[in-house]
């Protein structure tokens, strides 16, 4: 990242301080059952659970890049326990999806609060996926996982053509599929969370002195997350392996609930500003909305157009990188983006093409 020493500095206390204490709501603190992931059993790995909150607070897409056994997918598994329950038309969206999709397996009495947490398998095909059919189209993963989680472990195993058919319903929030007999509109409004070796052996992380892959097959690996779906994913961090000394540690971890907590209150933060534009999150803030109606800094500003140029950034990344500032700022409780919470959006948004 190229921040100040003063910025970095900022970055370590605000991953050993993401944002005001909040005392955790009486109904959130119910024992989590013992086969749900929970954040209290992942021990390291600050900065990836800063992503993740921040990704549960704004709704933003997440990938994370490192070796097997770092816990990306703990950590994914974690997210739709800091994630509050949907309000009554999202739930309602949700609900009726379930019905038709799962419900002649599991009989449906009751709205959906809890976002719903989709995991297909790498080798799902397209149709799979995002919809298909011949004589009656059916719904794919990403209907399936409308108002929740799709989660894609092993990203970088799946067929190319697979993960880019997710760009348009990424920026649409739906998937139109058309056939000669019929055409079909699904809602797939999801949360994108990606998670990814750096190479086919794992092993391509700090000096890459273990890994024994060939740098054509490193390029050849990672290059199925293609460019087009990267520049959609606002958050996109390296998970390297925790040392054994936070593995090992003893020492009481944030558990999921003080999470939901502070994420509760910085998405209220967030709809608070957003109410008269009828959003619900900073991740969806059209671009119009996001260039002339919310104001910030000119501080800000510069600082983003400098960045902008460093990395050269395209106008759809400029956009997630201050929608991701717009996150961060609420949870610090901020009016707007200052400089500091804009350095840290952009320190979760590392480059991976050489991870």
């Amino acid at each position: 990242l190229e921040v100040c020493g003063a910025q970095k500095e900022l970055i370590t206390m605000h991953l050993h301080h993401p944002g005001p204490a909040v005392a955790p709501a009486q109904s959130t603190l119910a024992s989590t059952s013992h086969d749900e992931a929970d954040l209290q059993l992942v021990n390291g790995q600050q900065e990836a659970r800063l992503a993740l909150e921040l990704a549960a607070a704004g709704g933003h897409h997440l990938i994370m890049v490192g070796p097997a056994g770092a816990g990306k997918t703990m950590l994914a598994k974690c997210l739709p326990t800091i994630i509050p329950p949907l309000d009554d038309s999202q739930a309602l969206e949700a609900t009726a999806v379930h019905s038709i999709t799962s419900g002649a397996m599991h009989e449906v009495n009751q709205l959906q609060r809890t976002p719903p947490f989709v995991a297909p398998h790498h080798t799902s095909s397209l149709s799979a996926l995002i919809g298909g059919g011949t004589a009656q189209l059916i719904p794919g993963a990403i209907t399936r996982a409308h108002h929740g989680i799709l989660f894609l472990d092993e990203a970088a195993q799946f067929n190319t053509g697979v993960l880019d058919a997710l760009r348009q319903p990424i920026e649409e929030g739906y998937i139109n599929l058309a056939r000669a007999r019929s055409h079909q509109r699904l809602p797939a409004r999801f949360q994108l969370i990606l998670a990814s070796n750096p190479c086919p052996c794992g092993r391509n992380f700090g000096t890459g002195t273990g890994c024994t892959c060939t740098p054509m097959a490193r390029r050849r690996y990672f290059a199925r997350l293609s460019g087009p779906i990267l520049d959609r994913v606002d958050l996109q961090v390296r998970v390297n392996p925790v040392h054994q000394s936070q593995l090992l540690s003893t020492a009481q971890n944030e558990s999921s609930a003080i999470v939901r907590e502070r994420v509760r209150t910085t998405r209220e933060r967030s709809q608070e500003r957003l109410r008269p534009f009828s959003i619900s999150c900073n991740a969806q803030i059209p671009t119009q909305i996001l260039r002339h109606d919310l104001r910030y800094p000119a501080k800000t500003k510069a600082a983003l157009e400098q960045l902008a140029a460093r990395r050269g950034l395209s106008a759809r990344g400029i956009h997630r990188l201050l929608r991701v500032a717009w996150t961060v700022a609420d949870q610090q409780q901020h009016t707007a983006p200052t400089e500091d919470d804009l350095a840290v959006a952009a320190h979760l948004r590392q480059s991976l093409e050489n991870s």
